[in-house]
């Protein structure tokens, strides 16, 4: 199954051109998505939208990677948040991390749904 979804902000900030496509293939999800945040305020850490909620087990809970282009690019891990949930965080080694502002956002990430 192929599709579209809408990455959105969950907490605190605001962005701009949410878009989305997925591709399941059983119980495994991948999304692809980019979203910009918004030129004055920093956008918290955790993101919603996911096409399928991750299974419930924490053995469904896989990650990706992200890189953004604004002042620089860097690469973050992505990890699929709780199980049971359809959110994502991005991070910095271990350490969750709040965007800053006016940063293009293009990342992938994989994960498991329950049927």
């Amino acid at each position: 199954e192929e599709g579209v979804w809408t990455p959105t902000n969950t907490n605190s900030g605001s962005i701009s051109g949410p878009i989305g496509q997925y591709t399941r293939i059983g119980r495994v999800v991948y999304v692809q998505g980019y979203f910009q945040t918004h030129s004055s305020t920093a956008v918290s850490n955790t993101f919603g939208g996911l096409p399928f909620v991750i299974g419930t087990t924490e053995a469904s809970r896989s990650g990706g990677w992200t890189s953004y282009n604004g002042d620089a690019v860097e690469t973050y891990s992505i990890l699929a948040s709780s199980a049971g949930t359809s959110a994502f965080s991005f991070y910095h080694g271990s350490n969750v991390i709040v965007l800053s502002t006016n940063k293009h956002m293009y990342f992938s990430l994989q994960y498991l749904t329950s049927f």
